[in-house]
């Protein structure tokens, strides 16, 4: 999906949606496992990537997986899920 944004418009908006920036850092991470990559700064920087544009996804991920978060990550408006419309 990520190859085709340049001539499909549903793959065009695919940076909008939270799961498509964690799941490239996710396949990026699995082909360099599959590869035997040693360097892993490819998926390192696209997980930044998706922290940065929807860091709101970090404390339910954390939660899933079972991972500590930093004092004061839970209450941080910036991690904050806003639920609701206008």
């Amino acid at each position: 999906m990520l190859e085709q944004a340049s001539t499909s418009p549903a793959a065009m908006a695919w940076h909008a949606y939270p799961g498509m920036a964690y799941a490239q850092a996710l396949a990026l991470r699995a082909d360099e496992v599959s590869k035997k990559h040693g360097d892993h700064s490819e998926s390192d920087l696209a997980l930044q990537e998706a922290i940065k544009k929807f860091p709101q996804v970090v404390v339910p991920l954390a939660d899933k997986i079972g991972a500590s978060l930093p004092d004061g990550a839970r209450g941080n408006k910036l991690f904050a899920i806003e639920a609701g419309y206008t």
